[in-house]
């Protein structure tokens, strides 16, 4: 037992270096080393975040980047630009609370910033053999300053530019790019979560509107853009380009002059020889009434003018005056009561009074039917004699005026456009359908024999001219006017 206890206390035991070969040992070191390395840059990145985070504001938050970069790395000077679109802007100086943008040393650090952009990379000044290009700005801003040293970092974020910042030394010592490099991917999101907390609200319209047209009117889709242009082209000409618009109301079609055939008398009708929509000329018969009780009633009148007769004759022939002259005037009155009873015997056959249109008939009315005096059986309008009544809208009422031109197109002849003239408006709105119509009344300019009264249709009035656009939002203008003024005043 005590061997193995002895055993397993010999391997337990720690490896001395002593025993480990020189590779090993060197190979541990390194890895010792960059561990430090890494926990301090680790750790120096979350210390300048927690400076930028602590900060509620943006300039805040810049003002605290460049104080804790400039502590971080031994810097004389810091600055920070922010990327406006395609443009640097200046945003914060270490130690320096108010930025003049105009000032020469500053667009020295902005031109240096813009030169880092422009290499998308790491610029350090004086440039090390693997520079590239030819770094102007930088030596503008180092002047004749020997000894300065100048780095600049560009700050990336999903291949979008954030911002640059700038570090400036008087001594010249290098700086860690691998630092700057780490740090550098750490801030740019959160600069940029900054940047869109601190927008406005019409920034923030703005530049997704900009991301829009971007993604769909890009240099990858020119054919997209140019239907794009060819819309607006459209739309501008829309406010330049006028055109007539017109007043669209509805219509209807009716007679200028209506005659009504009426029942003379109590009866019977006998027959009813048309019908609504018939032609009829002046004289011809429409309908006859049943005669037999006046025919009976003149025979009952015959009758009595022989009586009468015969009393004459008795009288006159008894040579007394008196009785003579009592007789004369029954006979004369059984006469009359007779010729009474022929005229309305004759007045049995109802008769047009004109030539034109039956435009309405009583269809209850049979054979056998009773009427009574005065009872409208016809109503008759001319041919070719017709009146059109546009109903027009209040809110249209104003843009009509005696005189104006238009068409008329029937549901009966849609694709013919018949001429009309404005003859008067009425003064009084008629309310129908909750909405308020004032009739207007126009004659055909051109006679059409083939025309009914009571057809309908749609007129439109010719109004004027006015811009494409003006015509199309009329009705959106109007209403939108009277919203306002419902709610504002």
């Amino acid at each position: 037992m005590n061997s193995h206890v002895r055993k397993h206390s010999d391997h337990a035991a720690p490896v001395s270096s002593k025993e480990l070969p020189a590779p090993e040992i060197a190979a541990l070191h390194v890895r010792a080393v960059r561990a430090e390395r890494l926990a301090g840059h680790q750790a120096m990145l979350l210390g300048v975040l927690a400076e930028l985070l602590a900060s509620n504001t943006l300039q805040g938050a810049l003002d605290a980047l460049a104080a804790a970069l400039k502590a971080r790395f031994d810097c004389d000077r810091v600055a920070v630009a922010l990327a406006d679109g395609k443009d640097l802007t200046l945003a914060a100086i270490s130690q320096q609370a108010v930025l003049d943008a105009s000032s020469s040393e500053a667009r020295l650090l902005v031109d240096a910033m813009r030169e880092t952009c422009a290499q998308e990379s790491i610029v350090c000044w004086p440039p090390t053999s693997d520079s590239l290009g030819v770094l102007a700005a930088h030596r503008a801003l180092a002047g004749r300053r020997v000894s300065c040293a100048i780095c600049s970092v560009p700050l990336y974020d999903k291949q979008k530019l954030i911002g640059v910042f700038l570090l400036e030394r008087r001594e010249r010592r290098a700086f860690p790019v691998a630092a700057l490099e780490r740090l550098s991917v750490g801030l740019a999101p959160v600069l940029d979560l900054h940047q869109q907390a601190d927008r406005s609200w019409w920034a923030v319209l703005r530049r997704r509107c900009r991301a829009t047209l971007q993604r769909y009117l890009g240099g990858e889709r020119p054919g997209m853009r140019a239907l794009a242009g060819l819309a607006v082209i459209v739309l501008l000409g829309s406010f330049v380009v006028t055109m007539p618009w017109h007043i669209v109301a509805s219509a209807e079609l009716l007679s200028h002059e209506r005659r009504l055939v009426t029942a003379p008398q109590n009866g019977f009708v006998a027959d009813m020889l048309v019908v609504a929509g018939d032609r009829v000329n002046e004289g011809q018969v429409m309908a006859r009434l049943d005669p037999r009780e006046l025919q009976l009633e003149i025979a009952s009148r015959d009758s009595d003018i022989a009586m009468a007769d015969a009393e004459f004759r008795a009288a006159m022939a008894s040579y007394d005056r008196q009785a003579t002259g009592i007789a004369r005037a029954r006979l004369a009155q059984a006469r009359a009561r007779r010729e009474g009873v022929e005229q309305r015997l004759s007045r049995t056959e109802l008769v047009s009074p004109m030539d034109g249109i039956v435009i309405a008939a009583e269809a209850s009315r049979t054979s056998g039917s009773a009427v009574t005096r005065g009872e409208t059986l016809f109503e008759i309008a001319p041919n070719a004699d017709f009146e059109v009544h546009v109903l027009v809208d209040e809110a249209d009422v104003y843009d009509v005026f005696e005189g104006q031109l238009g068409t008329l197109s029937l549901r009966a002849m849609p694709r013919q456009s018949l001429p009309i003239v404005v003859e008067s408006v009425y003064p009084v709105a008629e309310a129908k359908d909750g909405r308020n119509r004032f009739r207007v009344k126009a004659s055909l300019s051109e006679p059409e024999s083939r025309l009914r009264p009571g057809q309908s249709g749609v007129a439109r009035l010719q109004a004027g001219r006015m811009s494409a656009m003006g015509v199309l939002t009329r009705r959106f203008n109007r209403a939108l006017a009277e919203l306002w003024w419902r709610w504002v005043g």
